[in-house]
């Protein structure tokens, strides 16, 4: 069981870090925060499948076993907690290593955006403090690690949930 746990896990955190240096080599000249969003989270979803086939193996290694609810989501929750770990781990590596000016262009992107749509100067004025906020979090790497991992987590939680109810089975 814990083969099957450790081999999706680490499949699925190495296909997000993989499409996240990706993303990174496509908008590295000109930086496209819409679509990477986008494609981003669509890459989460491909990768985090793989609760579903680690839910599924697990369960079948287990022959005629009741495999409740509970087993099939901390299957799940256990991979989706190395392949966040392995996703953070990443980011932190690509911010740091090849894309330190992040935060200060998302934080641009993000004002000019607010500005183009025509919001009041004083919610502008607000962002903007929050968004200095931010980028003085993402100084330290502990709170970029969670930041970043706060992106993944819910997403598996929730993929953990649907495969948790997906594959239970009660023994015959």
């Amino acid at each position: 069981m814990r083969t099957i746990i450790w081999r999706n896990g680490l499949i699925s955190g190495t296909i997000n870090g993989f499409w996240m240096l990706m993303l990174w080599v496509i908008n590295k000249d000109n930086p496209n925060f819409e679509n990477a969003m986008v494609y981003g989270y669509i890459a989460m979803a491909i990768a985090l499948a793989f609760i579903f086939v680690g839910v599924w193996q697990t369960r079948n290694s287990l022959g005629d076993a009741n495999f409740s609810f509970g087993w099939a989501f901390l299957t799940g929750l256990w991979i989706t907690l190395i392949s966040s770990v392995i996703y953070a781990l990443a980011w932190l590596m690509v911010n740091k290593y090849l894309y330190p000016e992040f935060m200060a262009d998302y934080s641009h992107y993000e004002m000019e955006k607010a500005k183009n749509s025509g919001l009041d100067e004083q919610l502008i004025l607000e962002m903007k403090t929050e968004m200095e906020g931010y980028m003085k979090l993402y100084e330290n790497p502990f709170w970029a690690f969670l930041i970043t991992i706060s992106e993944i987590l819910p997403v598996g939680l929730l993929f953990s949930v649907v495969a948790g109810f997906t594959f239970k089975r009660k023994s015959k």
